[in-house]
C-alpha cells in the first residue's frame, strides 16, 4: 500500500513489438557510428580541416556515450524505462533528421554492421555519382562556365575536368550519406510507432 503501480509486463505480441523496436533502434544506431568512422577523412576533406580536427567527430560522439551511458540506470528510474528510451530515440531522430537537411559533408558512423554500412554508402555514392556524370556536358552553359572560371586560374583542360571530377566524387558521397541519415531517420521513427502501440494497453 506504498501508492505505487506495480511494474506491468510485457507478453505474448507486445513483447514481441517491443524487441523488435530496440532491435531496430540498436541497429540503426551502430549503423551510424560506422558511417561516422569511415567518413572522417570525407568529413575532413569537405570541411578545410585537417584529419586530427576531423576526428573530434568521434571524439564528441565518444564523450556524450561517457556522460550519458553511466546516467542511464539513473534516468530509468526517475522517468521511466519507457519514456526515457523514446525520448532517446526521438532526440536522435531529430539529430538525424537536422544532420540530413544540411548541405554540407556529414558524418556517419561504426561495429559488426560496419561492412553493412560501407556497402550501403559506397552502392550510393555510386549511384549518385552516375547521375552527377550524367549532367556533365561540355557543352551545358554551367559547365562550360565552370571549365572557363578554371581556365582562367591557369588549369589546363585535364586540370580542369580533374577538379570538376572531384566535385563531382565529393558531392555523391555528401548526398549518399544525406541517404543513410534519412533512412536513419525513418527507421527511429518506425521503432518509436511499434513501441507506443507495444506499451499502449499498459498505459491505462
Amino acid at each position: 500500500m506504498n501508492g505505487k503501480r506495480p511494474i506491468a509486463t510485457l507478453r505474448g505480441g507486445n513483447l514481441g513489438l517491443a524487441a523488435i523496436a530496440i532491435g531496430l533502434a540498436s541497429f540503426t544506431a551502430v549503423m551510424d557510428i560506422t558511417i561516422a568512422n569511415v567518413s572522417v577523412p570525407t568529413i575532413s576533406g569537405n570541411l578545410g580541416v585537417g584529419s586530427e580536427e576531423g576526428e573530434w567527430a568521434i571524439t564528441s560522439f565518444a564523450i556524450a556515450n561517457a556522460i550519458c551511458i553511466p546516467l542511464t540506470g539513473w534516468l530509468g528510474r526517475r522517468f521511466g524505462q519507457v519514456r526515457l528510451f523514446i525520448g532517446a530515440v526521438a532526440s536522435f531522430t531529430l539529430a538525424s533528421s537536422a544532420s540530413g537537411l544540411q548541405t554540407a559533408i556529414r558524418m556517419m558512423s561504426g561495429s559488426l554492421i560496419a561492412s553493412l554500412a560501407q556497402t550501403f554508402w559506397n552502392n550510393r555514392s555510386r549511384f549518385h555519382s552516375t547521375h552527377l556524370v550524367e549532367r556533365l556536358n561540355p557543352y551545358d552553359e554551367r559547365t562550360a562556365g565552370v571549365i572557363a572560371l578554371l581556365r582562367s586560374a591557369d588549369l589546363s583542360d585535364d586540370q580542369a575536368w580533374s577538379v570538376i571530377a572531384r566535385a563531382q566524387d565529393l558531392q555523391a558521397r555528401m548526398l549518399a550519406l544525406n541517404d543513410f541519415l534519412y533512412f536513419s531517420s525513418f527507421a527511429f521513427i518506425a521503432a518509436l510507432a511499434i513501441l507506443w502501440f507495444a506499451h499502449a494497453p499498459h498505459r491505462a
